[in-house]
């Protein structure tokens, strides 16, 4: 069995790349905060904590997202072997019909979710108030892909910062993610943790691009999104 993943946005951008329905990764206090942003951000359907097995089917229809979010499914005493489960939202046919895509085809609201590294080697990358404030209206922090202004459907989560914590709050228990506009809206800042690109409609040239070329390209996309996530 592959290692569970330590980072929400590399089983997400796994089950985009392979159109399943369920993700999964280790249960932490920073994992659980993004997976609650990015289900208030609607990129996922729902999650909850539960064992090794994901949920079972009649629980998913039986209970509310909210509900689910509050469960703890795990058969397990032990919190270590606890694991987030979430659920990948995808588009409705009457989307697809209007932006271009096969109905038959499955097309999640995410294209890509890369996880910014945590690790204390890397240099986290932190926005005042101010600057997440101006990416929020469009306009780019940067040159590099983390720092472009926020175009329609796109996300940036921000982990933020607790100025009574003695300590790193993902060993406490205390974090808050929130996404960028949310962050606006408070008028905080914060630490840069993960952003989603979501797919776009879809432009056909008839004369070179087919429906094979097109999810080749698609794939390629996802590969390479995959190694920039895991270095």
């Amino acid at each position: 069995m592959a290692p569970l993943a330590t980072n929400v946005a590399v089983p997400l951008q796994r089950a985009i790349w392979s159109r399943t329905q369920y993700a999964t990764c280790k249960l932490t206090p920073l994992n659980k905060a993004l997976a609650d942003a990015l289900y208030r951000a609607n990129y996922i359907t729902w999650l909850t904590e539960s064992g090794a097995h994901r949920p079972d089917a009649s629980l998913l229809a039986q209970f509310s997202p909210e509900e689910l979010r509050a469960m703890h499914i795990a058969h397990t005493t032990s919190r270590h072997k606890r694991q987030l489960w979430m659920g990948l939202r995808y588009r409705d046919d009457a989307w697809k019909r209007d932006n271009g895509w096969w109905l038959e085809k499955e097309v999640p609201v995410a294209k890509t979710i890369l996880g910014k590294s945590q690790r204390q080697k890397t240099a986290p990358l932190v926005w005042s108030a101010a600057e997440v404030a101006r990416l929020v209206r469009g306009e780019a922090l940067g040159e590099d892909m983390w720092r472009k202004g926020l175009s329609e459907g796109q996300g940036v989560f921000l982990k933020i910062e607790d100025p009574d914590d003695r300590g790193p709050a993902h060993r406490f228990g205390k974090v808050e993610v929130l996404e960028s506009r949310e962050a606006a809206e408070r008028g905080v800042g914060g630490s840069v943790v993960c952003r989603v690109w979501p797919f776009r409609k879809r432009v056909v040239d008839e004369e070179t691009t087919s429906q094979d070329k097109f999810e080749e390209e698609e794939q390629a996309l996802a590969e390479e999104a995959m190694t920039q996530q895991t270095r």
